[in-house]
């Protein structure tokens, strides 16, 4: 089936044209029957917020570290280019479409969405994110999913998103898939994410009735690529996101029960590179 996706990030319209079958609505708030721990935050009705998680210099060294790593992936991978820490913003110059998922897939999980880099492969202890993350929420979380062992907690994901390419998941939420459920995310930039290519969220839609939303089954195709999650075609309350635009020295924490996504790169001539990761209720 045909479908139209069409919404607004920061009142600038967007349309996606997908392939995909309409789920059928059930009549219940999903977040009502699951694990909320988010439940003790002063942000639980919008479903997220921006604020220093880490002092300066330790998410300077992360993000440092994560450049660090990806551009001596690349220089490995592809002998033929040689980048420096300071040129990944050109990434989309310097690596074609075919290096670009040839990358992703040599990392660890790699699914030409986004890829995997181990803690331990840029020195860096999960644990300071943990605690941090459980300070915040008022309750303890870890990296590890008590749900479900599909998810290496030894891992976080990084997404690259190049401008004016289909680098980004549809407007969706994660809990459409029974392993991302009852946890809350991270999205910390790291180089290349602003205003223009910052993720974008629905504020609030977090707490609507599943009856409310329109959307296809998990296994969308969008511009002949196929995602795991559905795509949100419209919702009873509108269809307007907005990009909160973290700075570097912040992140972005956020339900994944709330509907986010639809993140294209508007800058003109600017890679974005952002770190993901999930935590869950010890």
């Amino acid at each position: 089936m045909d479908l139209i996706s069409n919404f607004s990030i920061d009142k600038k319209k967007y349309s996606l044209n997908i392939t995909g079958n309409l789920a059928n609505s059930t009549d219940e708030v999903l977040l009502e029957k699951e694990d909320n721990i988010i439940s003790k935050t002063n942000w639980q009705l919008s479903g997220f917020t921006i604020l220093r998680l880490l002092d300066k210099n330790t998410q300077k060294n992360l993000q440092d570290s994560v450049i660090s790593f990806l551009t001596e992936k690349i220089n490995t991978i592809f002998k033929e280019i040689s980048l420096k820490d300071s040129e990944l913003k050109n990434y989309h110059k310097l690596v074609n479409n075919n290096q670009h998922y040839e990358l992703l897939r040599a990392l660890e999980g790699g699914n030409g969405e986004y890829s995997k880099i181990r803690f331990k492969d840029i020195n860096f202890d999960k644990k300071i994110l943990e605690d941090a993350v459980s300070d915040e929420l008022k309750i303890k979380v870890s990296t590890k999913n008590r749900y479900s062992d599909e998810i290496d907690p030894d891992t976080f994901s990084f997404r690259v998103v190049r401008p004016n390419q289909y680098d980004f998941n549809p407007p969706h939420k994660d809990i459409y898939l029974d392993r991302l459920k009852n946890g809350v995310n991270i999205y910390m930039p790291i180089i290349g994410s602003n205003k223009f290519s910052s993720l974008p969220i629905f504020p609030g839609s977090h707490l609507y009735n599943e009856k409310d939303i329109s959307r296809t089954e998990n296994g969308c195709i969008i511009n002949k690529k196929k995602f795991r999650v559905p795509s949100i075609i419209n919702t009873k309350f509108g269809f307007d996101l907005i990009r909160p635009n973290p700075s570097k020295d912040e992140i972005l924490l956020f339900s994944p029960y709330l509907i986010h996504g639809g993140g294209s790169n508007d800058n003109k001539d600017i890679t974005r590179v952002s770190l993901e990761l999930r935590f869950w209720r010890v």
